[in-house]
């Protein structure tokens, strides 16, 4: 199945519903890099939409503590469009994963969360700080 994303075509999808409301802290996955943006609430995605996000492209998308994925529109008020896809636990540890190795972490093949928000918190609390939890 072809999804039209480089990054999506590995990830088991789920859908959900359109409407769905993002669930804070989130990850904003860039297309063509490992490193993700933590994003803790609305708050500072408002902020860092204004500062730092000029750079997100179409195919950039924000994940959010569900696993439900979000196109970023630009404009004079940045909007997060629900693409009614999900992304599972184990789809979301790949990328932390990734992002804690471009990083230079070492045994990220260790990394594990029992759930996206821990993970989300394990990878990002204190900027950056890096636990690993063992594999129960």
């Amino acid at each position: 199945m072809e999804y039209g994303y480089g990054w999506f075509k590995a990830l088991q999808i789920n859908m959900l519903q359109p409407e769905q409301l993002v669930q804070w802290p989130a990850i904003i996955k860039l297309h063509a890099d490992d490193e993700l943006i933590f994003i803790s609430d609305e708050v500072q995605f408002a902020s860092k939409a204004k500062q730092q996000l000029a750079h997100v492209q179409t195919p950039d998308r924000l994940i959010d503590s569900s696993g439900a994925t979000y196109s970023i529109n630009h404009g004079q008020d940045p909007e997060l469009i629900c693409t009614g896809l999900s992304l599972p636990l184990p789809d979301i540890e790949v990328l932390l994963r990734l992002h804690l190795s471009s990083n230079g972490n070492c045994c990220v093949s260790k990394f594990h969360a029992h759930s996206i928000q821990e993970a989300f918190m394990a990878v990002f609390a204190g900027d950056a700080i890096y636990h690993v939890n063992p594999i129960a």
